[in-house]
């Protein structure tokens, strides 16, 4: 390699490790066009493009990157990010097996795997790498906040507060260990000490479009529905196209009477809701607009958004006819509650010789006679409590069960997926 291209090489990496990309973009497409195999270049060019968001051509370039050098783990590593970023986030899964037979000490392809076992709701799998991450990068902080992230997920906000905990001790100006601990203080209800981690975080200057939607949701769950509106439309400012800001400033105005600047804001839902834009919540947005060809584009963005990965799932087999039939009850209170005393006596008084009856319980436990009463009454008694939505429906189908019934889903996510 000449000098001429070293000399470049080193400007361009100067240039884009200073975040200066435009310099850093136009050094490397000239490394290019003077030698068109030097597959570092199209790797950067690739990673520049990725943080524009113009994912097409950071995929074509990662792409070459990886003809030219296919033995290479960080490219293979950077070509699984921008599968993942374009949704296709099972098939970013081999990329980073790759990278790291390649290379068993490339942190961020065990850190970029955790992602995307995470989005694939894979979650223990999700965890291990995460634990390999650490002990590669015992301070690699965004390990923590993802498994932080994974525990929220399944709803073990305990264990989720307790890794943010140790991130904090090791970097207690981190924006993403201070935005998340605020989320998780939310979570409990502790607002007092939401709004400060907020503000923690917000003075680290890094405040994004989500960090305002999260405060603008405890603003508006403490009664401050004005301050929520600001920071919603200041979400909306940054980023319009996604994080139902928009539906969601227009919901609180709503609530407060407040008809300031309504049909401007409706207006501009109502232009990126035929973008294809997921700026309404579907629910909320019944309460203010009569369009049914609105209502329809909200649902329909919400759903492309939201629920992606059941891809994933193939078209459910017809199974033989049982001869039982398998009832399936999905709960979180089959314990001493006001549900489980109501279910009972119904479970009890099933015919075991026509009916064959699961539990799928995402509650706790406890030592009551009616929790007692409920292990006996089912046949069979499944813990769901670490298994993400795409887990439970594969056990759901391995069990084969003919009638489901959703008592107490974890969250509207999982009704619908599942």
């Amino acid at each position: 390699m000449n000098q001429e291209i070293e000399k470049l090489l080193r400007q361009g990496m100067g240039f884009y490790e200073t975040g200066r990309l435009e310099e850093a973009e136009k050094t490397f497409l000239e490394i290019i066009r003077l030698y068109p195999n030097h597959g570092d270049a199209y790797n950067i060019l690739g990673s520049i493009y990725a943080q524009h968001k113009k994912l097409p051509q950071a995929f074509s370039l990662f792409e070459i990157a990886l003809k030219i050098n296919p033995s290479n783990g960080v490219y293979n590593s950077n070509f699984g990010n921008v599968l993942q970023d374009m949704g296709r986030v099972a098939e970013s899964l081999q990329y980073y097996a790759k990278a790291i037979e390649l290379d068993p000490f490339l942190v961020d392809a065990y850190f970029n795997i955790s992602n995307a076992l995470r989005k694939l709701q894979r979650y223990q799998e999700s965890l291990e790498y995460l634990k390999k991450v650490k002990k590669l990068d015992s301070r690699h902080i965004k390990s923590y906040v993802n498994t932080a992230l994974v525990y929220n997920e399944l709803k073990q906000t305990d264990l989720a507060f307790n890794e943010l905990q140790e991130a904090l001790n090791l970097d207690p100006n981190s924006y993403d260990v201070l935005s998340n601990l605020a989320v998780i203080y939310a979570l409990k209800k502790d607002y007092p000490n939401a709004v400060s981690f907020f503000k923690r975080a917000y003075e680290t200057g890094k405040a994004d479009a989500k960090f305002y939607v999260n405060y603008a949701t405890v603003c508006t769950d403490t009664d401050n529905r004005a301050e929520g509106i600001r920071a919603y439309l200041k979400a909306a400012e940054i980023d319009p196209s996604s994080n139902d800001s928009l539906g969601r400033a227009l919901h609180q105005k709503m609530i407060l009477a407040d008809w300031s600047n309504v049909d401007d804001l409706n207006r501009e839902i109502v232009q990126r809701l035929k973008l294809g834009q997921e700026v309404a919540d579907p629910f909320g947005y019944m309460g203010f607009s009569d369009s049914e060809e609105d209502l329809q584009r909200a649902a329909n963005n919400y759903l492309k958004s939201k629920f992606s990965v059941t891809s994933q799932i193939s078209y459910l087999k017809k199974y033989p006819r049982h001869k039982k039939i398998r009832l399936g009850y999905v709960s979180g209170e089959l314990r001493e509650h006001a549900n489980g005393s109501l279910m009972t006596g119904l479970i009890e008084c099933h015919d075991k010789s026509r009916f064959e009856v699961v539990a799928f319980d995402n509650g706790h436990g406890d030592a009551s006679d009616l929790r007692r009463r409920l292990l006996g009454a089912f046949d069979e008694f499944i813990d769901i409590n670490k298994i993400g939505d795409l887990d439970l429906t594969q056990q759901i189908r391995e069990k084969e069960i003919d009638i489901l019934f959703n008592l107490t889903f974890r969250n509207l996510n999982s009704i619908l997926i599942i």
